[in-house]
């Protein structure tokens, strides 16, 4: 999980010191659950840092069997998980609002082919059906549809880099939750060989989990390779 050699880490060096932060940590007690058939208060390895704490953590803790999440079946309509019915609703109290956007800003250097670029995008599109998803009410009811196909492109400027805080500014406004996908991208360029990426989704379909996902499967599909046909997705 912290990409460190087994040798280099003893039974009282503390997780968060080694790098640990709390994303990879629910990996870590993702692996636990799974190894060890035991459940316990996930806070509890904030506390208990250490490989000799946490294995006295598994050692009392209540055994709970490991099972699998399983895809749901095919529908017009998916019920809300507890997460986006409260993002759902408080984006619904101030649809103006932005408190819910997700934007990450990188700088390319070098050539960039803007063509493979946004085909890249639109797989992951098509991949992920989170970047196809909408939300709504049905009979009082909110909901998350997935559609077949979205629109999407990126947005294309040309400028100078004292000018790019005002494009982004000026890009940096509310989603709206009907209409996917709930991601915008844009590409200033600045220089002949240097550009400015932004890429914005909406907390409703993305967490920091996902997204360390989606970085990862973008550049393996931008290189050319080919990535294994997903067993469940974000709405299972």
């Amino acid at each position: 999980i912290l990409k460190i050699d087994r040798e280099a880490i003893s039974v009282t060096h503390r997780f968060f010191e080694l790098g640990g932060n709390s994303l990879n940590i629910m990996n870590f007690y993702s692996k636990i659950h799974k190894t060890f058939n035991v459940k316990f208060p996930v806070g509890d390895l904030f506390v208990k840092d250490t490989i000799e704490l946490q294995a006295e953590l598994i050692k009392n803790a209540q055994e709970y069997h490991y099972a699998a999440i399983k895809p749901v079946e095919e529908r017009e309509y998916y019920l809300l998980s507890s997460a986006q019915k409260r993002i759902y609703f408080l984006q619904q109290m101030e649809p103006q609002s932005r408190t819910y956007n997700m934007p990450r800003t990188m700088v390319l250097e070098g050539e960039v082919d803007e063509e493979r670029l946004e085909e890249t995008f639109m797989k992951i599109i098509k991949r992920q059906k989170s970047f196809r998803s909408s939300f709504e009410i049905q009979q009082g009811v909110s909901v998350q549809r997935i559609h077949d196909r979205v629109s999407f492109a990126i947005d294309y400027f040309k400028a100078e880099e004292k000018e790019t805080q005002q494009i982004l500014k000026r890009y940096n406004r509310p989603f709206d939750l009907d209409h996917p996908p709930l991601l915008r991208v844009v590409l200033i360029k600045t220089a002949p060989t240097r550009r400015v990426l932004i890429v914005e989704m909406h907390h409703i379909i993305s967490d920091g989990t996902s997204l360390t996902l989606f970085v990862k499967e973008f550049l393996a599909l931008y290189r050319g390779k080919e990535l294994s046909p997903l067993r469940i997705q974000y709405k299972d």
